[in-house]
């Protein structure tokens, strides 16, 4: 005989969705079954009522007073809950309770046996009081997700939040390793920083109208957030606030007021159009396929040609798009190159006007494909970092107008190898020329000094240097590992050699001038090849270091004695006057003489 089915259709209010149920009765079995979303996920099935009458991995609770959720949230709810609706007041250590839950490791069912642990929370009915502490001191406040309420919940897949929420603070839920989908209420004004910092797995999130602010870092790193929807009332959007995320397109709306620093960065965007009404607050950030910037006409900041970004009302070349392959020329009147301009672009070469007298800090830093770049005298300055990581580069000329190069110009330019420097350069600053590894040699300008901290390391390929008597200093490991430098002229009028400023290269001999009054520890350490060290003051140096106590020491014949009885000169097994070393150069009575520095 056949079964009986009896089919009842009605609309179901699950926390803030309004969902289809279906009752089924057959023959003697009664279920109830809800579609799949990703707030009650699938297989899950939803008998409501009570917990206790219903399934095991399902938990209603009805607080009427807060600080009581502990009264009906025991250990086997903890333990086996897996989709948990909470209504009613709740405060800090309600929360913490939560918290508990939500961090758990490990989820079983009804006998024992470990099931999928996660945690799906519907707090749509709930109401967050002030009052309680859940996280490292943090009180509750009404209506708030305060302060790292759900920081590292690493069991938490979705959330509902409570209809009355005003506000998310910062890192509200930042660390939520298995957070999926969040579902906002219509009052929340703003996001707070890093508020979702680094929920790997959020794939969905529901922004209402209302929010006017996100803050600075509030999804980065969300490594499957494909999009996003910003709702009109958005006015500001923090920096660095969606790095990180797989977005492939974005609209910015009508009426943003500020876009902050490296907002998209890392992005997989391919174009952009700022509107009318926004201010950019620094860069666009790393963007490897964006071809194309534009900007709304009415702009009072920022404007766009042939999708290049400009600003300053024309003046200042701001972004060039990553994603682009060309040769560019820049428009006669651009006086300036902006901070990171070009940087990890894919420009081929560049071609300046003479309008431009500026180039910002890191404005082709990581153009790993251009191999030139042209500009006129006028130019004035040139940034820190300008051409770091430019691998192509084989040459470059120095403007007469620049008297410094600045920290990290040339850093990392692993091609190249020649580098003409004019009178004018008084500074070569930290790391300027750090990992060059083909540049062989370079004529240091007199004039010159200050040669910055590791301002020459890893020049593997560096030979020979003539260091200028106006350089006072040599600095912390200036030419530490030029593994090839066999030969370098120390000249009259250097003061202090500091700690492993020659360390870890290859040379022969070392001849200290007498002006040197300081030499810091391991000045020539691992010299492999040193067959000598002459120490040409009659008043020994102050000593740091006798790494090289081996090596003969060569002294005026008039201070050998003095130099025996000095601590820790003491240490140099052999003290030798200068005369008996037999080397025409060694015996000069002037270091200027042997060589010419420029």
């Amino acid at each position: 005989m056949p079964s009986t089915i009896i089919s009842i259709t009605y609309y179901y209010t699950y926390g803030m969705r309004k969902v289809l149920a279906t009752i089924c009765i057959c023959a003697s079995a009664l279920t109830l079954s809800l579609p799949t979303l990703s707030a009650m996920p699938s297989g899950a099935t939803y008998y409501g009522g009570n917990y206790r009458h219903g399934a095991p991995d399902v938990c209603e609770i009805s607080c009427r007073y807060a600080g009581h959720l502990k009264d009906k949230l025991g250990e086997r709810e903890l333990r086996q809950a897996r989709i948990v609706v909470i209504i009613g007041n709740i405060n800090g250590d309600d929360i913490a309770l939560l918290r508990k839950l939500c961090t758990r490791t490990a989820c079983f069912d009804t006998n024992g046996n470990p099931i999928e642990n996660y945690v799906d929370l519907d707090l749509s009915e709930a109401h967050i009081t002030t009052g309680g502490y859940y996280y490292s001191g943090n009180r509750a406040i009404r209506d708030e997700v305060g302060d790292y309420m759900f920081y590292g919940c690493t069991a938490l897949r979705t959330i509902i939040l409570p209809k009355f929420t005003s506000c998310i603070r910062k890192r509200a839920f930042s660390g939520c390793s298995k957070l999926e989908d969040v579902m906002m209420p219509r009052n929340v004004r703003f996001i707070d920083d890093e508020a979702f910092y680094s929920c790997g797995q959020l794939r969905k999130v529901d922004l209402p109208d209302g929010i006017e602010r996100i803050g600075n870092r509030a999804f980065s790193h969300c490594l499957e957030l494909p999009e996003v929807n910003l709702p009109y009332t958005l006015r500001e959007i923090g920096c660095e606030a969606f790095s990180y995320c797989p977005l492939r397109a974005v609209h910015l709306p009508q009426g943003l007021v500020s876009l902050g620093n490296n907002a998209f960065s890392y992005t997989k965007l391919t174009q952009m159009l700022i509107p009318a009404s926004t201010y950019l607050k620094g860069g666009l950030g790393t963007i490897s396929t964006l071809t194309r910037i534009d900007v709304e006409s009415g702009n009072s900041t920022l404007l766009s040609e042939d999708g290049i970004l400009y600003s300053d009302n024309g003046y200042t070349l701001h972004t060039f798009p990553m994603g682009r392959d060309a040769e560019v020329t820049v428009p006669d009147g651009v006086t300036r190159i902006g901070n990171f301009a070009f940087s990890g672009s894919k420009v081929k070469s560049v071609y300046l006007p003479e309008s431009t007298t500026e180039i910002g800090n890191s404005a082709f830093m990581n153009c790993s494909g251009m191999a030139s770049i042209s500009f006129a005298e006028a130019l004035k300055s040139i940034g820190n970092h300008a051409f770091s990581g430019c691998a192509a580069i084989t040459s470059f000329a120095w403007p007469n107008g620049v008297n410094v190069v600045d920290e990290g110009t040339f850093m990392g330019c692993k091609s190249l190898q020649q580098v003409s420097l004019p009178n004018c350069v008084t500074e070569l600053r930290q790391d300027a020329f750090r990992n060059c590894e083909s540049l062989q040699s370079i004529s240091l300008p007199e004039g010159l000094t200050i040669i910055g901290k590791e301002c020459f390391r890893g020049c593997k390929s560096l030979s020979k240097v003539a260091v200028p008597s106006t350089v006072k200093t040599l600095s912390f490991k200036a030419f530490n590992e030029c593994r090839s430098l066999t030969a370098i002229t120390l000249n009259e009028g250097l003061r202090v050699i500091e700690e492993s400023a020659l360390d870890n290269c290859n040379l022969l001999s070392i001849d200290i001038p007498r002006t040197v009054e300081v030499i810091e520890k391991k000045m020539v350490d691992k010299n492999k090849n040193l067959q000598k060290i002459v120490v040409r003051a009659t008043t020994p140096p102050i000593l740091k270091s006798d790494s090289e106590k081996g090596v003969p020491l060569y002294v005026p014949a008039s201070s050998v004695e003095l130099y025996k009885g000095t601590k820790p000169w003491t240490n140099y097994k052999k003290i030798l006057p200068i005369e008996s070393a037999n080397d025409s150069q060694i015996n000069a009575k002037h270091r200027n003489e042997d060589i010419a520095v420029r």
